[in-house]
């Protein structure tokens, strides 16, 4: 049950990590550290996948949408040196930075909410108001308890998990497979049984 559960959560986070684009070590680091202010990893999910995709559409340095503009009114730096996105774990840790100096209101609803989505941005506020610091250190906590698996351990983990699905998948053929075959045995024996009817109710 236990190296099953592992397999199960690993699947979970390898799946997250392809739908946000957050590396599976920083997203599990953050998964923690989310969840210790009440919010859910699936909402978590949400959030991060609408900022990913909003800095896809970052591509273009002339096009300044609402997205562009918070990222703008935040003084974040999207890009490296050598102009790649930079990970979202450490953009996460900037944004959280920039919550935890600025006032709540409308300004800072309208950051989130653009940034992460209308239905999820506000709820993260909180979250994001604890600042870099202590968001790095619940994620270096998480690893401390031994809730951050590896690279190589989700990826193996994951795999084990598919062959499990795999499995169950064959053992439900067989399953129908006899069940099939065993039909119109079953038939035979119902209709006898409704034969035997009339002569119970006479022995009654």
């Amino acid at each position: 049950a236990m190296v099953i559960k592992t397999a199960k959560y690993a699947e979970e986070i390898q799946n997250a990590a392809q739908k946000t684009g957050v590396g599976v070590e920083d997203l599990q680091g953050l998964k923690f550290a989310a969840e210790q202010s009440e919010v859910s990893f699936e909402s978590l999910q949400g959030a991060l996948a609408k900022f990913s995709k909003g800095l896809a559409g970052m591509s273009d340095a002339n096009k300044m949408d609402a997205f562009a503009l918070a990222i703008k009114a935040m003084g974040i730096e999207t890009r490296d040196a050598e102009n790649k996105i930079r990970p979202l774990g450490a953009l996460m840790l900037d944004t959280a930075e920039w919550f935890s100096k600025h006032k709540d209101g409308a300004e800072k609803s309208a950051i989130a909410s653009t940034a992460f989505g209308k239905a999820m941005g506000p709820a993260l506020i909180p979250f994001f108001n604890q600042g870099k610091t202590v968001i790095k250190e619940l994620m270096e906590q998480a690893r401390s308890l031994g809730k951050v698996l590896s690279v190589e351990d989700v990826a193996a983990a994951a795999t084990f998990a598919d062959q499990l699905d795999v499995l169950k998948t064959g053992i439900e053929g067989v399953e129908l497979t006899i069940g099939k075959a065993l039909m119109p045995t079953m038939i035979a024996w119902s209709a006898q049984i409704e034969n035997f009817g009339p002569l119970l109710d006479e022995w009654r």
